[in-house]
Formats: C-alpha cells, sequence, structure tokens
C-alpha cells in the first residue's frame, strides 16, 4: 500500500508547489591575475618605441648611409697615399675625426625630433614617467649608435684593405685592433654627448650647429693656441684610437675626461628634463 501524505499540522497552510524556492547560491567568479610587466620589461617596451621612431626617421637613414660613404672615402685616400706594406686598421681610424659628425647627428635626432614639432607632449601622455622614457631614448640611441659606428668603421677598414692589397701584396698587415674598438667607443660617446646637450637644450638646430662647431672650430684653434684645447671632449676622446696631442696622457685619462663631460651635461640636461613641463 502506497503512504498517503500526511496532513498539515493545524494552524499551518499546506506548501504551495508553484511558490519559487530560495535563490541559488551564486559562486563567486574566481579573481584574474593582472600581469604587472617588471621595470626591465618596461624599459625593453619604451626602448623598443624609441628604435623604431629613429627607424622611421628618413634622416637617420640618410646619415647613417653618408658616413659610411665618408668613411670609406677618407680610409681609401689615406691608404691609396700609404706606402705599400703599411697596417689597415691605423689608417681606418684616422677618418674617425670626420665621421663624427654622423654620430653626432644621430644623437642630436634621438631627441631633437621631439621638440621640432612638438611631439614630445605625446611621447609624455604615452610613456609619463620620465626617467624611464629617458633611460629608454638612450638605450635606443646607444644601440641606434653602436650599429652606425661599426658600419662606419667596417667601411673604412675594407676601403683600406682593399687599397693596400691593390699594390700586389700577399697579405696585408692590420696593424693592433684597439684603436679600432677605441675608435667605436668614441663615436658611440660623442654622440651621447650630443644627445645630453639636445636633452638640455631641448631644441634641434641648437645642439647641432653647437656641436659641430665645437668640434670642428672650437677645438682646433684652441688646440693651436694653447693646451686648453687638450681638456675639451673630442681631444681627450682622440686618446681612444691612438690619436694623441703630443702629452703624456693615456687613453685611460681620456676616456674619464669624456665621461665627465658627458657626466656633468647629462645631469644638467636631467635636471631640466625633470623640473619643466614638455
Amino acid at each position: 500500500m502506497r503512504e498517503r501524505p500526511r496532513p498539515p499540522a493545524p494552524g499551518r497552510s499546506a506548501p504551495d508547489a508553484s511558490a519559487p524556492g530560495p535563490p541559488p547560491r551564486i559562486r563567486p567568479p574566481h579573481a584574474t591575475r593582472v600581469e604587472v610587466p617588471s621595470a626591465f620589461g618596461r624599459l625593453a617596451r619604451a626602448t623598443a618605441a624609441e628604435i623604431v621612431k629613429l627607424r622611421g626617421l628618413p634622416s637617420v637613414s640618410v646619415t647613417g648611409f653618408a658616413t659610411m660613404i665618408s668613411s670609406a672615402a677618407i680610409s681609401g685616400a689615406l691608404a691609396a697615399s700609404a706606402p705599400p706594406g703599411s697596417p689597415a686598421i691605423p689608417l681606418a681610424v684616422q677618418g674617425v675625426a670626420f665621421c663624427q659628425a654622423g654620430l653626432i647627428a644621430l644623437g642630436v635626432l634621438a631627441v631633437g625630433t621631439e621638440y621640432a614639432g612638438c611631439q614630445i607632449v605625446t611621447t609624455l601622455a604615452t610613456i609619463p614617467n620620465r626617467t624611464l622614457l629617458l633611460v629608454g631614448k638612450a638605450t635606443a640611441y646607444l644601440i641606434g649608435a653602436a650599429a652606425m659606428a661599426a658600419a662606419a668603421i667596417g667601411a673604412g677598414l675594407a676601403a683600406a684593405w682593399a687599397i693596400l692589397a691593390g699594390w700586389g701584396a700577399t697579405a696585408v698587415d692590420w696593424g693592433p685592433v684597439w684603436p679600432m674598438v677605441g675608435a667605436a667607443v668614441y663615436l658611440v660617446a660623442m654622440g651621447l654627448l650630443a644627445f645630453a646637450v639636445a636633452t638640455l637644450l631641448r631644441s634641434l638646430i641648437a645642439p647641432l650647429v653647437g656641436m659641430s662647431s665645437l668640434v670642428f672650430v672650437v677645438s682646433p684653434l684652441l688646440t693651436g693656441i694653447g693646451q686648453y684645447g687638450h681638456w675639451l671632449p673630442d681631444q681627450a676622446g682622440a686618446l681612444l684610437y691612438g690619436q694623441g696631442d703630443g702629452t703624456a696622457r693615456t687613453p685611460v685619462a681620456g676616456a674619464l675626461v669624456l665621461a665627465g663631460w658627458i657626466a656633468a651635461v647629462m645631469l644638467a640636461a636631467g635636471v631640466r628634463f625633470f623640473r619643466h613641463d614638455a
């Protein structure tokens, strides 16, 4: 026999089967983890963005190509007038004094183009962290400058080797390697100094004219009339690739003087960059 449903207790009504039951229990969704990029990741992104900017400037490509051509032409001309058996590397680095104009232009372009058309406002809106922005710009410049310096010195070395090998020598004397490395460091450092000057002046034309005048006008004049020119950045840095100034100074001393110039100008540029509006 089937059991009959029990009648409701006195004073209680029978439960309504159509009445809604208690609301279902809703479980809270799992918290999603947001990946915050590390300081290195943010720097890498800022550097990549600045490299894209530099590559997009037509003047950068023209500057790099002109620097390579001038280095090859100067080194080839020096090798053609050198006696047979001359080492190739010392001939290749003698054109560095003229090729530095390309690295100076690159350092100025890395910053000066931001202020030429007020693009710095958009850049700061994208990367509001000024420390990250300045370090990213400097890193992007160093990568581009290292490539340009290596290409320029390599073109000069190839031209010198081709001319010297044309004399009929069975083997070309390369000479010591350290002047070639020192020349590359010098070119990158002079461009970094121009980078700092452009950051300080917040302009495109003024730092380009100022650095070119310092290297090609002021420095030769001061060197010819006294000993004061030996403390200028280009004269001190020339010791890195064996262009001595007739004194007992060493390449290490020259590197320290050049580094002092870069540090002083970069410090002043950083103070203005951080304390002034765009």
